[in-house]
């Protein structure tokens, strides 16, 4: 969170180096659900709160929480 003193929260993987990673298969969905975690997604990245990143050998999908 931006203001936030790293030293106070941060969020690791804490994944061991001795498993492989796993890429799931990208899940699809249905048009209006796309729309709308583009709009969730969108409005995160402006505030700063998350970055895009690349991870080419670990990938988990999009979970819609209500």
């Amino acid at each position: 969170m931006p203001g936030l003193d790293p030293n106070v929260a941060a969020h690791k993987l804490a994944v061991s180096k001795s498993i492989k990673p796993t890429k799931q298969p990208q899940r699809l969905f249905r048009l209006e659900l796309t729309i709308q975690i583009n709009v969730e997604v969108d409005k995160l990245i402006k505030a700063n709160f998350i970055h895009e990143v690349q991870y080419p050998t670990w990938l988990a999908n999009i979970v819609l929480v209500r």
